[in-house]
């Protein structure tokens, strides 16, 4: 079984405002810094919120192939959050155009089985054909939730198009470390951090998402699964950017 790729997304509030360990996206070397000590625990990709970054020219760059429509409130006396935006097939047609033509890879955020019917629209278009990078999304809350259960992640593997390398994302925290254990052991990849789950026990906020970062390689270890390093992960994702 290849190395596993550890995602880690350290920068949002919109999902757990009242985490007062999470630098805001406006301070800039906290959120650096947060990165950076998630690398060194063993995250081979850094999940980056901002504007404009195609023309920076990321490796990836990710993008939902189903309506984005989310609910946050996991504080009940803070107000709610809500995201909610309609991608058609003829946007995410374009996207991939674009993300061509800056030589970007995508990454197919997943967060129900019909977002699997756009991949396969845009593949009969002529783009992800190869070494598809896909997140499937367990429980995150909204319009496009799906059950935080292994059943559900086992469904949607099941579905998978052919030619995907899959990874997974989970919103909740008596479900996220069984669940990313189940994607381990099935042969997939896994992300964590504080936009996904913040805790590292109930209750508890992790001091900081290099802790997340090494419970997920731990976890990974005793399945018998080694970690992937960033240039492993590229190797697997068939990035072939010069460094």
């Amino acid at each position: 079984m290849e190395k596993l790729i550890i995602t880690v997304a350290c920068d949002s509030r919109t999902s757990y405002p009242h985490n007062h360990l999470c630098p805001p996206q406006e301070d800039i070397p906290g959120v650096a810094q947060q990165y950076i000590d998630a690398v060194n625990a063993g995250a081979a990709i850094a999940h980056i919120h901002g504007r404009r970054l195609m023309e920076l020219g990321p490796d990836m760059m990710a993008v939902c192939f189903n309506a984005h429509d989310e609910y946050f409130q996991p504080e009940p006396s803070l107000p709610p959050k809500r995201m909610m935006a309609i991608h058609p097939v003829e946007e995410l047609i374009a996207y991939a155009k674009a993300a061509e033509e800056h030589k970007v890879k995508l990454e197919c955020e997943c967060f129900t089985t019909g977002a699997f019917w756009h991949l396969e629209f845009v593949r009969k278009q002529g783009y992800l054909r190869k070494n598809t990078y896909t997140t499937l999304f367990i429980g995150w809350p909204g319009g496009t939730w799906t059950p935080p259960t292994e059943r559900a992640l086992q469904f949607m593997v099941d579905n998978l198009p052919q030619n995907c390398i899959w990874n997974v994302s989970v919103m909740n925290p008596q479900k996220q470390w069984p669940i990313l254990a189940l994607a381990v052991a099935l042969g997939g990849h896994v992300r964590v951090g504080y936009e996904d789950n913040p805790y590292i026990a109930p209750g508890e906020f992790a001091k900081n998402n290099a802790v997340l970062v090494e419970r997920m390689a731990s976890i990974a270890r005793g399945l018998g699964r080694e970690i992937a390093t960033p240039d492993e992960a590229r190797k697997i994702l068939g990035l072939t950017r010069a460094q």
